[in-house]
């Protein structure tokens, strides 16, 4: 299973579990409520006790899949550019029509089966239009709503700001300040002042936005994490072991410009021109934890962050696309798909001592 699949099966799983809660707190209240009663006060429909919750949870748990399955393959793209409430009210009434009908289908299948009639019998029909008709079904229908829009409001959140940003926040991983090892790449597009005056601020703006969502699958393959987007430079960072296994932090960089000249054509006739873009390489120690009192975030910092910039920088002297340190390239393996070639050592800008860097193609 490639990363870009675990990622999709992931966000199943999420919706899944999430569903598979709510469904299964529902069916704990309904029966504390009810306990053995044998109806359901409101609608003298039949209730079925302690059954009645594993019915709750797989249907519950059936709805979760469901909605994961349709946002991986058939929402994925299509409310790229929607503000973000649009996509959580949206989402959220669109869904609760479907478990509308979803939930007359269900209570008609569960009436069914403990009527021992057929579905299209007069008893189960009337058992439905009561169950509808009545208080009850609206208050699970705002219950479901309401379900809908936090699963929603946490996806979309997820998305914006990175799942495994998220994840930390709530686990409180980085409450207490924590040092780590990891790669950088810092990643400049070329020429970025001249082609915003060229194109405007919106156009240019525009093109940014296809640039950095054509690095996705490149990102997400190689289990890269977006750490920031600073203008037009974006910075990824891996966990050591991640980065350098199968030199996925070089696979990176020659993945996204693969993606890109693949699409050259998208961008000529969009913009007039194909985005170039230069990148540096390296490791080291950072000290990682939750900054800000109005607003939090989750910061790297340590000298690592300012030599990866430094060693971005040099790629126009040397006439280079890649450089990386000669500290990370040690730990990689680079196959027979790369050409490294050693520049040697260098004497970076706010640093006193120098360090090795190369020249990577493909």
């Amino acid at each position: 299973m490639t990363p870009k699949q675990k990622h999709n099966l992931q966000i199943i799983v999420r919706f899944t579990a999430f569903w598979t809660l709510f469904g299964s707190l529902y069916g704990i209240v309904e029966y504390g409520i009810l306990g053995d009663s044998n109806i359901y006060p409101s609608t003298n429909n039949v209730y079925g006790g302690k059954s009645q919750i594993v019915y709750v949870v797989f249907g519950a748990a059936l709805l979760g899949i469901i909605v994961g399955c349709m946002e991986v393959f058939i929402f994925k793209n299509l409310f790229v550019k929607k503000p973000f409430a649009f996509k959580v009210f949206f989402k959220s009434a669109f869904y609760s029509f479907l478990i509308f009908l979803f939930l007359v289908v269900l209570g008609a299948v569960f009436t069914s089966h403990r009527l021992n009639k057929p579905i299209i019998d007069a008893a189960v029909i009337q058992s439905q239009m009561r169950f509808v008709s009545n208080f009850a079904f609206t208050s699970i229908f705002i219950y479901i709503g309401f379900a809908f829009f936090l699963s929603f409001f946490i996806f979309e959140m997820s998305k914006s700001m990175g799942i495994m940003v998220v994840y930390n926040f709530i686990m409180g991983k980085y409450h207490k300040p924590s040092i780590e090892e990891r790669v950088f790449m810092f990643m400049d597009m070329k020429s970025s002042t001249t082609i915003a005056e060229q194109l405007g601020h919106v156009k240019y703006y525009e093109l940014l936005n296809k640039y950095y969502a054509d690095m996705s699958d490149a990102i997400l393959n190689t289990q890269g994490e977006i750490y920031q987007y600073v203008g037009d430079e974006i910075i990824i960072s891996w966990p050591k072991s991640v980065g350098i296994k199968n030199n996925n932090c070089l696979n990176c960089f020659f993945e996204i410009k693969d993606n890109i000249n693949l699409k050259s054509n998208e961008y000529f006739n969009a913009f007039s021109l194909v985005p170039q873009f230069k990148a540096g390489l390296h490791c080291g120690p950072v000290t990682t934890g939750e900054i800000g009192q109005l607003k939090k975030e989750i910061v790297f910092t340590g000298d690592v962050l300012n030599t990866t910039s430094r060693i971005q920088m040099l790629c126009n002297e040397y006439n280079a696309q890649l450089l990386i340190s000669q500290q990370l390239l040690d730990l990689l393996k680079p196959n027979d798909t790369y050409n490294v070639q050693t520049i040697g050592e260098i004497q970076l800008r706010g640093r006193d001592r120098k360090i090795n860097i190369s020249k990577v193609t493909k």
